[in-house]
């Protein structure tokens, strides 16, 4: 069991939120997400323990966990730290995040498209791509849950969202 303080500098949590918080989705297990997502604070500490994620990837999510909680971005200070990191990809997906809290499914489509062109292109720098994109995958998940249908987004881009018909489970 993980524990958290606010002295707990190694603590290994992204890796185990991030996969929790997609299969909350798949499984449609809302109680076991709230509590995923209640777990996550904004004071965390960055999560050294993937080589793949950067700081502001661990920064995002703790915006979306803020978000899931209660459909608001209110830290201000993580918000800003998203907007003027060096990287497009954190940023991307705050946008689609920020636009899922506004409603506005226009807003929300081309940066969506661009994470996952981005993810068909290459992750991370190497051949470490998966079958689906995580990030993607998740936020048309929040995105679904706030009402907002997501535009075609062509067939490979498609291929890449993990959703329950995807896998052959129920709607």
């Amino acid at each position: 069991m993980m524990r958290k303080t606010r002295d707990s500098h190694n603590l290994s949590w992204f890796e185990v939120y991030r996969g929790g918080l997609l299969l909350s989705f798949l499984s449609k297990n809302d109680a076991g997400q709230r509590k995923l997502v209640e777990w996550i604070e904004p004071w965390l500490p960055f999560d050294e323990s993937s080589y793949l994620v950067t700081v502001h990837d661990n920064t995002y999510h703790k915006l979306l966990a803020e978000y899931i909680k209660n459909g608001q971005i209110d830290s201000t200070a993580l918000a800003n730290e998203i907007q003027q990191c060096r990287k497009q990809r954190p940023k991307l997906l705050f946008t689609c995040l920020a636009a899922i809290r506004d409603r506005d499914v226009s807003a929300f489509n081309s940066p969506l498209k661009k994470v996952l062109n981005d993810h068909l292109k290459k992750e991370f720098g190497s051949r470490v791509a998966s079958d689906f994109c995580i990030e993607a995958t998740i936020l048309w998940h929040v995105a679904q849950r706030a009402g907002i249908t997501p535009a075609d987004l062509g067939e490979k881009q498609a291929a890449l969202n993990m959703t329950r018909e995807s896998l052959g489970l129920s709607a």
